[in-house]
């Protein structure tokens, strides 16, 4: 635990969002694999091998710190920054590999942008970590943290995406500005380390060694990373992308409509050309009167060519 009293908020805050965030990736795990077909038993296992992973590696995690092998700030290479390197290539690994896929193709894009949220009340409980001394002040929006930005506006991308208003350039801009801002938070807490100390040794980044402050680098901002990953690998998958709000529904069907009156006008022009050339059983004997183009993209029949 950490050697100073921590306010109640900053621990429990801590806790209920790695609480949170570990039960979502659960559900989507398991989400993902009902949508692609599995049934059962290779549901049950997908779904139980998601819940055992990511408990175990809180489980890891909680020993690292409650031992206090991630305080050990004197060895080299640190616990500390080895446990950051592997957490965040993790991350993208996860994000990457085939089971992501499947959450990519189940989950809707406002889904993947809503789940960014979480980082707004996150940012405020480390800002109280910071009045009460836990927290070094560059960690948070009094210092170099902007992460709060990407929070507050995925309340507001994410319903004008799942409206189907939201152009993609919007959701391009907005994924690559929070992923700036997670890459910035996240060398700001390297650069305060001990082995560094950037900013001084009085603002130095000690507190993610203990429990349960390490779950910040180890789970939470992992997942943060993991949701930017599958919102681009999203965008690359579905080009354009189609949020299945109302607005899309309607395009689509208007999409439908089109299609179907040229493949209708395709038709009436083929018939009349095959009439027009005597091809036609009902009117063997008929001669021609004109020729009929075909519409761009009609196929004329085989026999008629």
């Amino acid at each position: 635990m950490y050697p100073r009293p921590v306010p109640a908020v900053v621990v429990f805050g801590v806790l209920s969002i790695a609480l949170a965030l570990s039960v979502l990736f659960v559900v989507a795990v398991r989400y993902a694999a009902l949508r692609s077909g599995s049934t059962g038993r290779a549901l049950l296992n997908q779904t139980w091998l998601a819940a055992g992973g990511i408990t175990g590696w809180i489980a890891v995690i909680a020993w690292a710190a409650m031992s206090g092998v991630l305080a050990r700030f004197g060895a080299r290479p640190p616990p500390l920054n080895l446990m950051l390197v592997a957490a965040l290539g993790g991350s993208v690994a996860f994000a990457s590999s085939p089971v992501a896929s499947t959450v990519v193709d189940a989950v809707p894009l406002w889904a993947l942008i809503g789940f960014q949220a979480f980082r707004l009340p996150l940012e405020l409980i480390m800002h109280e970590g910071v009045k009460a001394g836990v927290i070094p002040p560059q960690m948070s929006f009094l210092g170099w943290n902007f992460d709060i930005l990407t929070g507050m506006s995925a309340c507001f991308v994410a319903p004008v995406v799942a409206s189907g208003r939201a152009p993609r350039a919007l959701v391009v801009a907005w994924n690559g500005g929070g992923a700036a801002l997670l890459s910035v938070i996240v060398g700001v807490a390297l650069a305060s380390t001990p082995l560094i100390r950037a900013f001084g040794d009085g603002a130095v980044n000690t507190f993610i060694a203990y429990w349960p402050f390490a779950l910040l680098p180890a789970e939470i901002v992992p997942f943060a990373l993991a949701g930017h990953v599958l919102v681009a690998r999203w965008l690359l998958r579905h080009p354009p992308y189609v949020s299945g709000g109302p607005a899309d529904r309607r395009s689509t069907r208007r999409r439908r409509g089109s299609r179907e009156c040229r493949r209708a006008k395709c038709a009436r022009n083929n018939g009349a050309w095959r009439r027009t050339r005597g091809l036609d059983a009902r009117a063997p004997n008929r001669s021609p009167r004109r020729r009929i183009v075909s519409s761009p993209g009609c196929v004329r029949p085989a026999e008629a060519r």
